[in-house]
């Protein structure tokens, strides 16, 4: 028995021998997976997981709790330019509006009888103004040749009233278009000061 445990002895060491061999001649698994060299290796970009997940079509809610001043990073006090009834107020606090939009506007009706008074007023400077000009030109032409035909158009403007006449009549205008006020920009109406 001591022989057969000799030999048993000496299969087992032969055996393990041989699985060592063999085992220490086969390539490293990492050498097989990746044949590049290591300078290939140490250049080669290297990408990032990517995870792709499916998005919900469902609202995302977000609660922020904080303390501290909240300020406008524009904001404007809107005065009207003339005085006058309010027909009709667009204002309400908390609104949102948009740039342009139409916030208050005044009975449009003195504003626009200044308007036609100014326009009829200038028809009467205008016609006093062709006039005179007509009887200077026709005064020029009967002068001969070689006289300076000057005529004094500004002075016959300011003189029969047609210079102030444009003024008012675009002072009337103006004063028209003030009848409605504007939202400058688009923007929430904070708070509203009336005065009496």
């Amino acid at each position: 028995m001591a022989r057969f445990s000799a030999n048993a002895y000496q299969a087992v060491l032969l055996l393990w021998a041989y699985t060592l061999i063999i085992a220490g001649c086969q390539p490293e698994p990492d050498e097989e997976q990746n044949p590049l060299s290591e300078d290939q290796q140490e250049s080669a970009e290297v990408r990032p997981e990517v995870l792709f997940a499916v998005a919900d079509d469902q609202p995302i809610y977000q609660y922020i709790e904080s303390q501290g001043v909240v300020q406008a990073n524009q904001s404007v006090q809107l005065m009207p330019k003339i005085s006058g009834y309010v027909d009709h107020s667009y204002i309400t606090a908390g609104k949102r509006v948009a740039e342009g939009q139409t916030l208050l506007t005044f009975d449009r009706g003195e504003y626009a009888m200044a308007v036609d008074e100014a326009k009829n007023k200038y028809i009467e400077a205008k016609q006093k103004y062709d006039l005179e000009m007509s009887m200077r030109s026709g005064r020029s032409v009967g002068q001969g040749a070689g006289v300076h035909n000057d005529n004094g158009e500004p002075l016959v403007r300011i003189t029969t009233g047609l210079a102030q006449a444009e003024v008012n009549l675009k002072q009337a205008q103006l004063n028209l278009s003030y009848a409605t006020i504007k939202a400058p920009f688009a923007a929430d109406i904070t708070h509203i000061i009336e005065q009496t």
